[in-house]
């Protein structure tokens, strides 16, 4: 039982039970101040409207009014009319009026609000598909994490066997030496062989030939791809924390930053204040210098995944039982799962692009790297600005660029790399000058100036997306502005994807005195598109079919499912695809 069957079923399910709604944590009070404020009203003339009596009863400020309006019409509390915008009742109350139930309980009341057997019987099939294709993504992804253990353990035994090889061969030339050191006055010849084995070796060095292998023979870094559970009516931040879009996670937790990201950092801040100055330069090199073993690491993430849905709080306190140093390697594998690295895939060529001038203007340069970073989406660039913070901060304490020169090895390609590695830029080394220059130069980068350009950016963005939404109240919300987002709303996903759309050709200008690009706040910006893709379903249809026949729901697949795209596709493969590879079992029993 695939995603596309589990998403078949549940669009079977909608279309004989219409009136089904999934379940909403209600915990925003000024939303739900507003639904019980504005339930007499039947008509809203304006969206001012609302807005003066949020101000007026609520007491909240703008950006909350502005999160609560949309909250309204991505929820399809309110609807575009001719007239203005219309209350949709119906949704209110369901919503207010009552209590929130679980899938098990919800049973009783379809069977009695709906006696036909037809529902019920889709009601279960869904939530059996639901149950299997979960199932059978948890155990693909550990199966993706063993694959991952075992070669990581393959590779780190050739890198042994190769360093043994190279060790016994350096101690047969040097035995070899010794006895040709004996003979070497006697003749020219003996002495000309002599000084070649001497110069040969000093040339053996095992470490030095391993990188000259790796170098030779990479392909691309390490980059995890998780296996992710697409929910049919919640995003996919909802279930899982590694692997999603960290706009999903952000806008989940209501901060820009995801919370695993800035708790772990918190807690490797504490841990190395509280050292004396003569020791945090060890300390802070064993914590982002030290891989640890594949093993531990899938095994904390695995332990932390379940936890998306938890408090700031309740995700602090679970962070706090594994060392620093995991904390840290926990970090560096949540960033590689991201769909899309930090930077976005766009930026790659326009960086190099930026570091490839032969004018070497280092003011010019943080200048046009400084707008370029105001371009990014509001939750990728306050994570950026955030590791790069941590980072400066902990590089104050250094005295070499040892330290740095580590960082940036182990961090360049986890931020900025291309959609799909190549022999031609495998070797590519500017996103290890970028991430020097941000880590260098932070203050002059993240200034209040490229602070309040991101802003500017952002709030162009969600002013342009809430045209579609005023139009189109079941499409998904744009990026909000300020560092309070609004609340998290699930969604439904029936008849509605949003396409792949990110910053699209960042307008790139000729070498100037001041900067390579133009302010982004003169450019355009490039805004989300939506595409509409709509089941019909025939008045004629049985609904005994729609909830048993297997074949009706595998039938509407074949015009649905094969236009759809995933809200950020990953570079190499789709989850969805190799899902939908794996046969299970159509009868398999459940507890």
């Amino acid at each position: 039982m695939t995603r596309s069957v589990y998403w078949s079923r549940c669009r079977a399910f909608k279309s004989v039970c219409p009136q089904f709604r999934p379940n909403i944590n209600l915990t925003n009070q000024p939303l739900l101040q507003t639904l019980k404020s504005l339930s007499d009203q039947e008509m809203i003339l304006s969206k001012e409207f609302v807005l003066r009596r949020l101000a007026n009863e609520s007491h909240i400020n703008d950006s909350t009014s502005q999160d609560v309006w949309q909250n309204l019409l991505v929820l399809g509390f309110v609807k575009s009319v001719e007239d203005g915008y219309k209350l949709q009742h119906d949704i209110i109350d369901y919503y207010i009026k009552q209590p929130t139930k679980d899938w098990g309980q919800l049973l009783s009341v379809f069977r009695s609000a709906h006696p036909s057997e037809a529902v019920y019987k889709a009601y279960m099939e869904m939530l059996r598909s639901e149950r299997a294709y979960k199932e059978k993504v948890l155990s693909t992804d550990n199966m993706r994490m063993q694959l991952e253990e075992k070669l990581l353990d393959c590779f780190d035994q050739m890198e042994q066997w190769e360093k043994k090889r190279m060790r016994i061969l350096k101690e047969a030339t040097k035995a070899l030496h010794s006895m040709v050191t004996t003979f070497s006055s006697s003749t020219s010849i003996i002495s000309q062989t002599y000084d070649q084995m001497s110069l040969f070796q000093e040339a053996i060095s095992p470490e030095q030939d391993i990188s000259c292998i790796v170098q030779q023979y990479k392909t691309s870094p390490f980059c995890p791809k998780p296996f992710i559970f697409e929910n049919f009516f919640d995003d996919q931040a909802s279930h899982q924390m590694f692997g999603v879009p960290i706009e999903q996670t952000t806008k989940l937790h209501k901060t820009y930053v995801p919370p695993i990201v800035s708790c772990a950092m918190q807690l490797i801040e504490q841990d190395i204040e509280a050292l004396p100055s003569e020791e945090k330069h060890n300390r802070i090199k064993h914590i982002w210098c030290q891989t640890k073993e594949m093993k531990d690491i899938n095994k904390a993430c695995k332990e932390l995944n379940d936890l998306s849905n938890s408090s700031y709080e309740e995700l602090l306190t679970a962070l706090k039982l594994y060392d620093v140093c995991t904390l840290a390697n926990v970090i560096r594998v949540y960033l590689l799962e991201l769909p899309e690295c930090l930077l976005t895939y766009d930026f790659y060529e326009t960086v190099k692009i930026l570091y490839s001038g032969q004018q070497d203007d280092e003011e010019s340069r943080i200048v046009s790297t400084a707008k370029l970073l105001s371009t990014l989406p509001s939750a990728n660039y306050h994570t950026i600005k955030a590791f790069c913070r941590h980072m400066s901060r902990l590089l104050a304490y250094q005295t070499s660029d040892k330290l740095l020169q580590t960082i940036c090895s182990l961090f360049s390609y986890v931020l900025l790399r291309p959609r799909q590695y190549s022999s031609t830029n495998v070797h590519d080394r500017h996103p290890k000058r970028l991430l020097r220059d941000l880590l260098i130069f932070y203050d002059k980068v993240f200034t209040q100036e490229t602070d309040n350009s991101q802003e500017k950016n952002a709030s162009r963005l969600t002013i342009t997306a809430e045209v579609y939404l005023s139009q189109d109240a079941s499409l998904p919300p744009p990026p909000p502005p300020k560092d309070t987002c609004g609340f998290h709303l699930a969604h439904s996903n029936d008849t509605k994807a949003r396409s792949h759309s990110s910053l699209n050709g960042i307008p790139i200008v000729p070498h100037s005195s001041v900067t390579l690009f133009e302010d982004p706040e003169y450019s355009q910006v490039s805004t989300p598109t939506y595409q509409t893709f709509d089941i019909q379903y025939g008045n004629g249809l049985n609904p005994e079919r729609l909830s048993t026949d297997i074949s009706f729901v595998l039938d509407s697949e074949v015009s649905d499912d094969s236009s759809q795209t995933r809200t950020s596709e990953h570079d190499s493969f789709s989850t969805k695809e190799m899902l939908d590879n794996i046969d299970l079992e159509e009868n398999r029993p459940y507890a």
